[in-house]
Formats: structure tokens, C-alpha cells, sequence
């Protein structure tokens, strides 16, 4: 039966898709529009079916969803290039998180491939000039994490075997006998902190009590992790808690003149709940010019509020500040800084 071009204008229906359409004069993003009834995304035309195309101009460009769907290699090619264009920031980032999961997965944080013989091995061995290109490629599709991964695999393996033969190390303290473990060593230590009476160790900065440029802290020698930097005032680092066995593994610690352009920690904020307290809360950060990690927000069943942040401070001036404008914000009740 044959239908009139008016009938099947009122019987189509939109068709949840995109299509990229040859013309003579340039590349366009169209609309398919499928007869009768709306097709999931993967449909695959059928003879009869009648699709009518719409071009836009002002599209945004295809979906990384294409890529998946695509059937013919050069459709997949033309999407890949299309990001690889239009999206190179976008695609830098998306890069960075896949390739950071990957490691995630294996136990290996990236500090311990960037700048150090793993990324010049990795760089080597994939051809991209800087990580920057390799995240790029990851990012539109034209190279995968995994594969990445895979080719510093003997690289990751010295390490870990590296790893297992430090946990094991240990050094004496005195003349008693005594030991405590051995500091792994790094060529360089990237969190700025001078670790009295050694040097290039591995330092990281303990979650409990999160310290920043500023404050008093102390070390602690883990076993196979390197120097957990405490704040003085942090419990689990408090004189009558240490064990009279570990008093070895106590040293002294301080801030260097290389210390980093931020450093993540911790406020807690107690207030009463009341109509935008969480919006005002990011007012104030953002005002501060503060960088947020997480806002975290639960109330009492007695009409309270606890916020929990996690955000990014460059010193102790700094959080001093924002702890201040934090407590000019109406019905907070006080900004603590959690530790142990």
C-alpha cells in the first residue's frame, strides 16, 4: 500500500540516534528519523524501512557511544579522528583517569611511574612523545590503558619484587639489638618534606590527620611504605600512645623549601541545618579560591548538620583563612580540623 509523503510526516517518530552524512561541500551531523516507531539505539535497518535524514549545524559532533555501534572500520576511523581534533583537553583528562584505574588495579599508584625509569620506559615503548599524547590517544580510542600497561609489565614486576624486599629490610637502631625497618629510597621525594638523617626517602602523608605546610609534624617508619608524616598533634601520634618497641621508628621530620602548590586535608563543619547551609558553605570556598575534593552533608534527627570537606590548601595561612570565612557563615558553630 502506498503512502503519501503528508500521511508518513504525521506517522514517523525521532529515531534516538545520529548519523554523519558525505556531502559535497562538508561533514554534517544529521538526525535519522525511523517510520512508524522509535528504534532502540543498535537497530539495524531493514529493507522497507524508511528513514528520513536531518542536517544541523550546530551539532556538537558524534558520541564516543559511535564507536561501539560503527560497523565499517573507516566510520570508526572517522570518529577517532574527529576526537582526536576537536577534543584533545577532554581526552588528555579522560586518558589520565583510565590509565591511573589500570594501575589502581594492579596496586601501583602513579607517583610511582611518573618521572621516574617506568615512564621513560613506557614513553620508549609506545612511541608518544610525553604522557600528555599517550592520555590523548587513550582518551579518543586510538590506544587502550591496558595495552599500555602491558608494555611496562617487566618494569612493574622489579617493582613490586623491589617492593617485597623492602618490607622485609630492617636496620639496627642502637647497640641494644634493637631494629626498626629500613626507609625504602626514591630519587626524589615529591611531597617536601626533610626526613632527618636520611635522604630520597619515600614519604607519604598519613589520612588520618592530613598535614599542611605549617603545621608540627612527625615521621613514622612503616614497614615497606616509606616515612607516614604525621601532625604533632594528630592521637595516633601522641607520646603515651607509642609502643616502647617502636620508639625507633619515631623520627623527626620537617617541611622543606620544596614543598608542593597544594596539598589535600580535612574540615569538619558543625552547624545547624537550615535551607541552602551547603550552598553557602561552597559560596565561601569558592571565594577563597579554594580547590573542593568532596563535600560530604548528614543532619541530626535533633536539627543539626555535619559537613565533612576535603579540600586543597597551598599552607597553614591558607586553611587559617578558610576556617575563618567558614565560621563567618550563619549557624555554624565551629570548623575542626579531624585527626586519629
Amino acid at each position: 500500500m502506498a503512502i503519501s509523503s503528508k500521511a508518513l510526516l504525521r506517522m514517523r517518530h525521532y529515531y534516538s540516534s545520529t548519523w554523519v552524512i558525505k556531502t559535497r561541500r562538508r561533514r554534517l551531523r544529521r538526525r535519522a528519523l525511523l517510520w512508524i516507531w522509535v528504534a532502540p539505539l543498535d537497530y539495524q535497518l531493514k529493507n522497507g524501512d524508511i528513514v528520513e535524514i536531518l542536517t544541523s549545524k550546530n551539532a556538537h559532533g558524534p558520541s564516543r557511544d559511535w564507536l561501539k555501534i560503527a560497523k565499517s572500520s573507516e566510520a570508526r576511523s572517522k570518529i577517532r579522528q574527529w576526537f582526536k581534533k576537536e577534543r584533545r583537553e577532554e581526552n588528555i583528562i579522560n586518558g589520565r583517569i583510565s590509565f591511573e584505574a589500570e594501575l589502581k588495579h594492579l596496586g601501583i599508584p602513579m607517583s610511582d611511574v611518573l618521572g621516574t625509569d617506568i615512564e621513560a620506559a613506557l614513553l620508549k615503548k609506545t612511541s608518544f612523545g610525553s604522557m600528555d599524547e599517550m592520555y590523548a590517544a587513550i582518551g579518543y580510542g586510538g590506544f587502550s590503558a591496558q595495552k599500555a600497561v602491558n608494555r611496562i609489565h617487566d618494569e612493574i614486576v622489579k617493582l613490586e619484587k623491589q617492593r617485597k624486599e623492602e618490607r622485609a629490610a630492617t636496620v639496627p637502631v642502637d647497640n641494644s639489638g634493637a631494629t626498626r625497618p629500613a626507609v625504602p629510597k626514591r630519587t626524589k621525594s615529591e611531597q617536601g618534606i626533610v626526613v632527618e638523617g636520611l635522604s630520597n626517602c619515600l614519604v607519604k602523608f598519613s589520612k588520618c590527620c592530613t598535614p599542611v605546610p605549617g603545621d608540627e609534624i612527625v615521621g613514622f617508619i612503616t614497614r615497606g611504605y616509606g616515612v607516614s608524616v604525621h601532625r604533632c598533634d594528630c592521637p595516633n601520634a601522641a607520646i603515651e600512645r607509642r609502643k616502647p618497641e617502636e620508639r625507633g621508628r619515631w623520627i623527626k621530620v620537617s617541611w622543606g623549601t620544596d614543598v608542593k602548590e597544594s596539598y589535600q586535608t580535612a574540615l569538619d563543619i558543625y552547624a545547624k541545618d537550615r535551607l541552602d547551609l551547603v550552598l553557602d558553605v561552597s559560596a565561601a570556598l569558592s571565594s577563597s579560591q579554594t580547590r573542593v575534593a568532596s563535600i560530604n552533608a548528614t543532619t541530626t534527627a535533633d536539627g543539626f548538620a555535619v559537613i565533612h570537606l576535603s579540600i586543597f590548601i597551598s599552607d597553614a595561612q591558607h586553611l587559617a583563612a578558610v576556617m575563618r570565612r567558614l565560621h563567618q557563615i550563619s549557624g555554624v558553630m565551629k570548623v575542626d580540623r579531624p585527626a586519629g
